[in-house]
């Protein structure tokens, strides 16, 4: 009886550490695609978490953050490295576009929680409005927002967790023969 207790809280401890190892760098997909179509325009990943920063102080607006070395990828092509401005303006929730163009810059739902100096991204799906700056003006575009695969030093931290565990069991079995 003793053992089990020992392995119980062996366990928790294992899962609350990669619980909260997971949720530190968890990551969203993104998947943005025209209404009536089924091929994404553009798709990418971020923290759920970003460090919002700005290449000048103050922002260029209040309510704007920047994410900058995100890889989109456009049209099932190659990830572009481009960055994302993310505002919150006095007419709509959020107004998202990037530095390069590559994708229409839009406005709709908010997608994240708290404020732009420090965002937590949102999941879900989101309608989002091309706002005509790119000339297709008034086109809508759903944007899926889903949890990402776990991250590397997530799936490190339950492996070893495992690991560890199995070898105490082991060690155990071995000591009662």
């Amino acid at each position: 009886m003793k053992h089990m207790s020992r392995i119980a809280v062996l366990l928790w401890v294992s899962f609350l550490l990669t619980a909260t190892c997971a949720n530190a760098d968890s990551v969203l997909d993104y998947t943005l695609t025209a209404q009536g179509s089924s091929i994404p325009l553009a798709s990418w990943q971020m923290p759920t978490d970003p460090a919002p920063s700005c290449p000048v102080s103050p922002c260029l607006g209040i309510g704007d953050f920047w994410a900058f070395n995100v890889d989109l990828t456009l049209n099932g092509g190659p990830p572009i490295t481009d960055t994302l401005i993310f505002f919150n303006t006095g007419a709509d929730p959020i107004d998202l576009n990037d530095i390069a163009f590559l994708i229409p810059e839009f406005t709709g739902d908010q997608l994240f929680t708290g404020d732009e100096s420090a965002p937590h991204m949102k999941t879900g799906s989101f309608q989002l409005t091309d706002d005509g700056t790119n000339g297709t003006d008034g086109t809508i575009f759903t944007l899926n927002v889903t949890a990402g695969v776990p991250e590397p030093s997530s799936l490190l931290l339950f492996g070893t967790s495992l690991l560890a565990l199995s070898l105490d069991l082991i060690r155990r079995r071995v000591r009662l023969s």
